[in-house]
């Protein structure tokens, strides 16, 4: 029974990978820029899960990671996971910074460096979708859902940016990046400690990169954004009810 429950997750997460993987190497900026409540929407889905369901669940692994240190010699143990959340904040607001700021030159670093950090950040994601609470159906859709309109967001940013560069190539990578972190998932497990950072690496990410779209080009921006938020985390809401699946 075991043996087949591990199956289902694998084959599950696997189809959750793909979806995944498949926003960058299906999604077009040109068909969203035609729908830029999308956007706004994906934006406030994706905020609305590190709020509702992300940071408490960062305050649960935080606890749990004192827990297994009693000891305590690390620097500020008490605040290492929200200290992992602020790096990625700060990490992928520099990013966001450089892409908005810098150009399309052949010559330059910048698309480079962006495709290296998303490769990374979308890595992490697709990890840590292998490792929701308890292995649980609901959790893991929930995620995946909230990821998969994050990674809109990214995707029309990328593509926005940096056009055929992005397209033929770029979108790839990062769409690989995401199936080889389902692989290492399923493969792999780290560290409480470790998942613990990667949780709030992620969160300050999600927060910048979802804040950071294109809704400030959009007078109605903020009301798809409120509108997505509200839904979605009633829908977190509800769920929490469903919590024995």
């Amino acid at each position: 029974m075991a043996f087949y429950y591990l199956i289902t997750y694998i084959v599950f997460t696997f189809a959750m990978a793909v979806i995944l993987g498949s926003v960058f190497a299906f999604a077009s900026a040109d068909r969203i820029s035609q729908r830029a409540a999308l956007v706004s929407a994906a934006a406030g889905i994706s905020i609305a899960y590190i709020f509702v369901d992300l940071l408490p669940e960062l305050a649960e692994s935080q606890s749990a990671f004192l827990a297994a240190h009693p000891s305590r010699h690390l620097l500020f143990p008490e605040a290492r996971v929200y200290i992992a959340a602020l790096i990625g904040y700060l990490l992928f607001f520099g990013i966001r910074l450089k892409l908005n700021t810098g150009g399309d030159s052949p010559h330059s670093l910048l698309y480079r460096l962006d495709i290296i950090g998303y490769s990374a950040y979308v890595f992490v994601i697709t990890y840590l979708m292998v490792h929701r609470p308890g292995g649980r159906i609901i959790p893991l859709l929930l995620y995946t859902t909230a990821m998969t309109f994050h990674f809109l967001v990214i995707n029309y940013a990328m593509e926005r940016e940096y056009l055929r560069r992005y397209r033929s190539r770029g979108r790839w990578i990062l769409s690989i990046m995401v199936l080889l972190g389902w692989l290492v998932g399923v493969s792999a497990r780290v560290s409480p400690s470790v998942l613990t950072t990667m949780l709030g690496l992620v969160a300050g990410g999600v927060i910048i990169n979802s804040a950071g779209s294109e809704m400030p080009r959009d007078p109605n921006a903020f009301r798809y954004m409120a509108l997505g938020s509200v839904i979605y985390a009633v829908i977190l809401l509800i769920s929490t009810r469903l919590d024995t699946f």
